[in-house]
């Protein structure tokens, strides 16, 4: 290859942004950290769409790609669902918090929908709620998103996938361009996805073969951990690769923690989302708090999350000695987080969120262990990332449900330094080793780049003209 920037393939991102503040967003950006940004195009279904800055090229997915069937289409749109580029914005600097993302009907980050008429809320959430909308709603390549395509020409298509709808333009958009595929698994939302809906049997009947032929035909695949790569390989005959959030050495080596006395009162920290998948555990950390500070063992439990003033963090508010803040910028994460003495990872133990998060590594679980600062990871113990401390060491784990257990755990921590210590160095010790970014982003790239070297064929001229040669 000619230059540096030539080793980075064009690649097209579908329906997903990147947003540093939401779990499979921050994995997103830092694996493409680095990377061109006129190598980087997004495509979605995102009334935020653009607002990162972080790539080059945008298209909001809108009324021409986002069509219900008769007579529902009938139904007037809202004024942003306008479809076309979009002008990214100046990436955010370092200091800056950046702008969360928006959640659609269905509960897929990125694509909220204004206030309006009850036809298209309330109507929308029924059919939701039903598993109708997927139904009666789809994606699909407009003319005026082909044209984009065909000036932007992407060497490879990278998705996460979440729905029928993305499993359908998925494959419609291979088809139509001959462009290599690149499916990243972020949680087994195949296991779980549609089984809550009236519909969800036909819609899971019809989504599992689409899904698994995609499966087949993509160049390379890509799962978040260890042991979501050897469960899908299992599942769908073909091999994974594990890519999930890496950190910036250069911003956590100055910030890693180093002394392991403890404050008065000694600090638990646990920065990050509150929602179903962990507001069970995060109240049971809270009653596990309360019961050290009876016991008189100074210690307080602090939240920061974007979520904090919004209805799921309303159970955690107002309990004692438990403060709920709002998340700060991501460049004061490092330190933050070595500034704590004990962090807590939770997950939920009821059976729909163990088996939607069983394989899943959450995107802070190197940035906890970057921080050098103990971590108390309460989660089942099949979990992936619970399997992940234990085995390596890393944390203190809580497998099962039990807040007496739990107390334990945070006592022992809190009463010895030298365990402190002991979780702290190793967990740092693996995360510089395992989960720097700058290598992890080179083996995602050279993974990229393999992928864009199997096309076939040339591009025909109808979707894909010559290429204008760049500076």
């Amino acid at each position: 290859m000619s230059n540096r920037s030539d080793q980075y393939p064009r690649v097209l991102i579908i329906g997903h942004d990147f947003a540093p503040n939401t779990g499979d967003q921050a994995t997103l950006s830092s694996l493409f950290k680095g990377w061109p940004r006129d190598r980087i195009a997004v495509a979605a279904q995102s009334r935020a769409i653009g607002t990162s800055g972080f790539a080059g090229h945008y298209y909001r997915f809108g009324v021409l790609e986002d069509r219900w069937v008769w007579p529902l289409s009938l139904i007037p749109r809202e004024p942003w669902k306008i479809s076309g580029p979009t002008a990214p914005a100046v990436a955010p600097g370092p200091e800056e918090t950046p702008i969360p993302m928006v959640e659609d009907a269905s509960g897929s980050p990125g694509s909220a929908e204004p206030a309006g008429s009850w036809l298209r809320h309330g109507g929308s959430a029924v059919l939701s709620a039903t598993g109708a909308q997927e139904l009666l709603r789809g994606l699909h390549l407009s003319d005026r998103f082909r044209q984009w395509l065909a000036e932007y020409q992407p060497d490879v298509i990278y998705t996460q996938l979440s729905s029928l709808r993305l499993v359908r333009l998925a494959k419609e958009l291979v088809q139509a361009t001959g462009v290599p595929l690149v499916i990243h698994f972020m949680d087994d939302w195949p296991s779980t996805v549609y089984r809550r809906t009236l519909l969800g049997p036909i819609l899971r009947s019809r989504l599992l073969p689409e899904l698994e032929e995609l499966i087949h035909q993509a160049a390379v695949l890509m799962a978040i951990s260890d042991e979501m790569s050897r469960e899908f390989e299992k599942r769908y005959g073909r091999g994974f690769h594990t890519y999930h959030n890496a950190v910036d050495l250069g911003e956590w080596k100055q910030a890693r923690r180093t002394s392991w006395e403890a404050r008065e009162p000694l600090e638990v920290l646990y920065a990050g989302r509150i929602g179903t998948v962990n507001i069970s555990s995060l109240l049971d950390v809270a009653q596990a708090v309360e019961s050290l500070t009876q016991s008189g063992l100074g210690v307080r439990l602090t939240i920061l999350s974007q979520d904090a003033g919004s209805p799921s963090a309303s159970p955690l508010k107002g309990l004692p000695h438990v403060d709920v803040l709002p998340a700060i910028p991501h460049a004061g994460i490092p330190a933050r987080l070595a500034a704590a003495d004990i962090l807590v990872l939770p997950l939920d133990f009821g059976e729909k969120a163990e088996r939607f998060a069983r394989f899943s590594m959450p995107s802070k679980t190197s940035e906890y262990m970057a921080s050098g600062t103990p971590t108390v990871v309460y989660a089942p113990a099949r979990n992936a990332v619970s399997r992940y401390a234990t085995a390596e060491g890393w944390g203190r784990v809580v497998g099962e449900r039990s807040t007496r257990e739990l107390t334990m755990a945070l006592r022992s921590l809190a009463e010895s330094a030298q365990e402190r210590e002991r979780l702290g160095r190793r967990a740092a010790d693996l995360a510089f080793a395992h989960h720097d970014a700058h290598v992890v982003g080179e083996a995602f790239r050279r993974d990229l780049e393999s992928a864009a070297a199997t096309r076939a064929a040339a591009p025909t001229a109808a979707t894909a003209p010559e290429r204008r040669q760049e500076p």
